[in-house]
Order: C-alpha cells, then sequence, then structure tokens
C-alpha cells in the first residue's frame, strides 16, 4: 500500500512539474513570436508550434493571448516591482534623490541584464496594439504608471523636506518629469540604441537626470545668447 501510494505520489509531482516546464515553454516561444510578428498577428497555434506543443496544452494553461502576454509580464515584473519599492521606498540609509538615482539604475540594470524583461519591454512598446480588446490590460498599465507616480512623489516630497530638491520643482512635477525620462530612455533604447550611445550610457543620463533635480541646479542661468551659463557659485 505504501509503495501504491509512493507511486501516485511521485506520478502527480512529476505531472505538476511537467505542467510547470510546459507552461514555461509556452511563454518563452510567445515572446520569441510576439517579437517576431507582433502580438496581432500572432495565433495561439503559432504559439503552440513555437513551443512544439498542442493547441490544446496552451489552452489548458491560458484562455487567450490576453492571459499569455499578462503571464509573461507578471513573470518579469512582479518581482522586479517589489525589489524596486524597497529600493525607493524602504531604504534607510540613502537620501531620497540618492533613491531615485537607485531606482532608475537598477531598473535599466535590471533590463540590461534580463532579456525576457527586454523582450517585454520591446513587445509592449512596439508589437501590441491597445485596442478595445485589450481596454484591460490598457488600464492595467495606467495604474502601474499612477502607483509609480505616487512612491516618486512620495520621495520627492521627502527630498524636499531634506532641502536637497530645487525650489522650483514640486515633488509631482519632479515625478511626474523622472517618469517621462524614463519612458523616453527605455524607448529611445530600444528604437535607436546608436543614437542613445551617441548621447552617453544609460547612467550617465540618469546621472544628470538627478543632478538636474538637485538644488544647486538653479545656479544655472541663461544667457542673452540663449545658451546656459554657469553662475559665480558654480565657478567658484
Amino acid at each position: 500500500m505504501y509503495v501504491y501510494c509512493a507511486k501516485i505520489y511521485d506520478m502527480a509531482r512529476c505531472t505538476k512539474e511537467e505542467a510547470l516546464q510546459t507552461r514555461a515553454r509556452v511563454l518563452e516561444a510567445a515572446r520569441t513570436v510576439f517579437r517576431e510578428r507582433g502580438v496581432s498577428r500572432t495565433t495561439l497555434e503559432d504559439i503552440a508550434k513555437a513551443a512544439g506543443v498542442t493547441r490544446g496544452a496552451v489552452y489548458w494553461h491560458f484562455a487567450n493571448k490576453g492571459d499569455v502576454l499578462q503571464a509573461m509580464f507578471d513573470e518579469v515584473s512582479i518581482p522586479l516591482i517589489d525589489r524596486l519599492d524597497d529600493t525607493l521606498l524602504l531604504d534607510p540609509h540613502t537620501d531620497a534623490l540618492g533613491r531615485v538615482r537607485n531606482f532608475l539604475l537598477q531598473l535599466i540594470g535590471s533590463i540590461q541584464r534580463d532579456e525576457r524583461l527586454l523582450a517585454i519591454m520591446e513587445i509592449c512598446e512596439f508589437k501590441c496594439e491597445f485596442v478595445q480588446e485589450r481596454a484591460a490590460d490598457l488600464e492595467e498599465w495606467r495604474l502601474h504608471i499612477n502607483d509609480l507616480q505616487g512612491k516618486l512623489t512620495s520621495t520627492y516630497e521627502i527630498a524636499q523636506r531634506e532641502g536637497s530638491l530645487r525650489p522650483d520643482l514640486s515633488p509631482a512635477l519632479a515625478a511626474w518629469d523622472t517618469q517621462c525620462f524614463l519612458a523616453g530612455l527605455i524607448r529611445l533604447w530600444l528604437l535607436a540604441p546608436a543614437s542613445l550611445a551617441a548621447l552617453g550610457t544609460p547612467e550617465a543620463l540618469i546621472e544628470q537626470h538627478i543632478a538636474l533635480r538637485k538644488r544647486c541646479a538653479t545656479e544655472l542661468t541663461p544667457s542673452s545668447a540663449g545658451a546656459v551659463t554657469v553662475g559665480p557659485a558654480e565657478r567658484g
């Protein structure tokens, strides 16, 4: 009886492991096919063929392409968001502007190191149409944007209290500016990496972005010719 139960347990465990492996293969194949053809031109049958499984195996895990896309996003974004939240909100040893800096550096570093995350960014930016049937996904993106806006605003409010944020910048405006900077940086990186390389490394651009938020940046004054000159405090 014990041997029989052990065999049943092993079979169940094997079946569960096989199901997880199949799911992972489907997601990996979907990343490849979505990247090559775009989401709208890809069918679940295309994904099944690329994964080397039956269409029924795909439907066992996912009801439609939207489910596949959401699972791909959750697979890489949830652990990343949790980690970045700790950097942005919970680091007691770094000042507020330093936390924003570290948040941006860690996010860009994650994209550089993780091919899955890079693929998701490319698919969502250039290979996915947010039409009516994808309205729920678009709304979820809006929720992520609003959530990040709130966290960045809170961090910049701390910077304001610390006296490190430029006095002419409101925390909310600084937060939106950082979101625009980040979205533009990622888009330029995906679309025209050579152009980005001509401007400098992503890390250098992040350092400049943070420097322009600091109080000392108000020493920069426009000259009569429209260029930017350095005030006496900066030269001294």
